[in-house]
């Protein structure tokens, strides 16, 4: 279980990273 909630932090982590990078490429 812990594992699990571990792998789905660092996820989330991953795509609100990627999200900001995007957003400094194409700033709106």
């Amino acid at each position: 279980v812990q594992e699990a909630h571990v792998f789905l932090q660092y996820a989330y982590l991953r795509k609100r990273l990627l999200v900001f990078a995007i957003s400094l490429c194409w700033p709106s």
